[in-house]
């Protein structure tokens, strides 16, 4: 894994934030363990020219996954 995050700052990867939840997994138990599997890693040179650009969290449906769409955030 360290070798992964080397890479990401290496080559200058942006991990946005994301928006409409925290979480894209959870194992659907009564005491849930969620966490964050899926993203986008970005170019900063993109983000720089895309300020405005969203990981936005979607509904699920039968996977234990929460799909992510990537969008112009246009309300800034």
């Amino acid at each position: 894994m360290a070798l992964f995050s080397n890479f990401i700052n290496i080559v200058e990867l942006v991990d946005l934030p994301l928006s409409g939840g925290l979480f894209t997994w959870s194992d659907n138990r009564d005491d849930p363990t969620k966490c964050r599997l899926d993203r986008f890693l970005l170019s900063s040179k993109i983000v720089l020219q895309f300020p405005s650009l969203v990981q936005k969290v979607l509904p699920r449906s039968t996977s234990s996954h929460n799909p992510i769409s990537l969008a112009v955030d246009h309300l800034n």
